[in-house]
C-alpha cells in the first residue's frame, strides 16, 4: 500500500511539473518582439506609405537598430490556444498580420487572422508560427529586403521564431521624450 501511494504521489508530482513546463512555454497575451532565430532579425513593417485608405504591406525582417523595429501585440483567439498578432504602431490593432496567397502581410483592411504556435525547441518561446488547419508556417527569406512568406513546414531554422516579451516600453518613437533607464 505504501509503495502504491509513493508511486501515485510521484506520478502526480511529475504530472504537475510537466503541466508547469507546458504553461511556461506558452505564448501568453502581451507585447513581444518577434525574432527570426537564424538571422537574428526582427519581424517588422515598413516603410508604410502614408496613403488613405491604408494599403497592405509585406512583413519584413529588420535589425534591432532599425527605426522600423516593431513591437507586436499578441492576443488569445476565440478558441483558446490560437493567437492574433497585431502591430503596436499607430492605433492599437490597426495593422494586423494576415496572409495573401503565400505572403505574410499586415493589413488595415482585412479581418485579423488567427495563427497557431508550435514549440520547436531552443528555449521556451521559440516556435513555428503556422496557419491553422494547414501545414504552412512563417518562413524568413534571405534577400536584400527580407520578407516573411508562408511555406510548407520542413523544420528549417528559417521557420523558427523567438518571442521576446516586452515588460514595458523601453523606448519612445518620439526621440525628444526622455525616459529613465531600466
Amino acid at each position: 500500500m505504501g509503495t502504491m501511494l509513493r508511486s501515485a504521489t510521484s506520478f502526480l508530482v511529475l504530472s504537475l511539473v510537466a503541466i508547469q513546463a507546458v504553461v511556461a512555454s506558452t505564448i501568453r497575451p502581451g507585447t513581444y518582439l518577434i525574432q527570426d532565430t537564424r538571422t537574428k532579425l526582427f519581424l517588422s513593417i515598413g516603410p508604410v506609405p502614408r496613403l488613405y485608405p491604408s494599403i497592405d504591406v509585406a512583413v519584413r525582417l529588420f535589425p534591432e537598430s532599425s527605426p522600423f523595429l516593431e513591437p507586436w501585440t499578441v492576443k488569445e483567439g476565440a478558441d483558446g490556444g490560437i493567437i492574433v498578432i497585431s502591430a503596436r504602431s499607430g492605433v492599437p490593432d490597426k495593422y494586423r498580420i494576415t496572409s495573401k496567397e503565400n505572403a505574410v502581410i499586415v493589413s488595415v483592411q482585412k479581418k485579423p487572422e488567427t495563427w497557431n504556435t508550435e514549440q520547436v525547441g531552443e528555449g521556451p518561446l521559440v516556435v513555428a508560427i503556422k496557419m491553422p488547419y494547414d501545414d504552412k508556417v512563417f518562413t524568413a527569406n534571405e534577400d536584400e529586403f527580407p520578407q516573411v512568406t508562408l511555406q510548407p513546414s520542413i523544420g528549417e531554422d528559417n521557420q523558427r521564431f523567438r518571442f521576446i516579451p516586452i515588460e514595458r516600453e523601453l523606448y519612445h518613437r518620439n526621440r525628444f521624450t526622455v525616459q529613465d533607464t531600466c
